[in-house]
């Protein structure tokens, strides 16, 4: 059966605190667990040696979707080395301590069984395939690989172009962001918060959201199972 998955890593995750590493595996757990009740997206994660990640998504044509919710979700985390040591004020200098790569691969899946923990087959071979060029290309830090080789071309440059803009994002704006992704309203995002709506309106369009709502919807289309 076809499937997505999603290979991913923390950049300079070393630099985390030791505290940080349990502190890191219960905020993916809250991923985990609530993400796919509230966006509808049928997936599986699981966090491998620490800083590493592979999720299983059943709904092919969301996979760009629930990969940029993963990223800003990551990028929104605050390392404990970030709260004692970094200025608060520069919120674009602590984004550049750390950050996250994410590789995603189409194509069947032999196993994919949450239970067991066990995942084999095409799609997370290519995910695992693409991380390692990542890394060592050091060039980017999202790729797509598909089995239908015509899409991957067109997704690669949309996804290329999100990826733009998130790496360039502050962990406010990839909070915002994560929850606009989601689907919650900006009065809903100003509650959860504690901020006003029109801040989460400014914020909003700083971040260019309803050009990365345009090209998430956009990849849904171009991606079919």
């Amino acid at each position: 059966m076809r499937k997505a998955a999603i290979s991913a890593d923390i950049v300079r995750s070393t630099s985390f605190e030791v505290e940080d590493i349990e502190k890191f595996q219960k905020y993916l757990k809250e991923f985990f667990e609530t993400v796919p009740a509230v966006s509808n997206i049928d997936f599986w994660g699981r966090l491998v040696k620490g800083d590493e990640i592979e999720i299983v998504c059943s709904d092919i044509n969301k996979i760009s979707r629930l990969a940029f919710l993963l990223k800003c979700y990551v990028k929104s985390y605050a390392p404990i080395f970030e709260v004692k040591y970094a200025n608060p004020a520069d919120d674009k200098a602590l984004q550049k301590k750390y950050g996250v790569r994410i590789s995603v691969g189409v194509g069947e899946l032999r196993i994919n069984d949450p239970i067991t923990n066990i995942i084999d087959g095409d799609a997370i071979y290519r995910s695992g395939r693409g991380l390692k060029d990542i890394s060592s290309s050091k060039r980017n830090t999202f790729i797509y690989s598909s089995d239908k080789s015509e899409q991957d071309e067109y997704v690669n440059v949309v996804c290329s172009l999100i990826d733009v803009i998130l790496n360039n994002a502050t962990s406010r704006q990839c909070e915002v962001l994560y929850y606009r992704i989601l689907g919650l309203q900006e009065n809903e995002i100003a509650i959860k918060l504690g901020i006003s709506q029109p801040t989460v309106n400014k914020i909003s369009n700083a971040i260019s959201w309803n050009v990365v709502n345009d090209a998430l919807s956009l990849l849904e289309n171009i991606i079919k199972i």
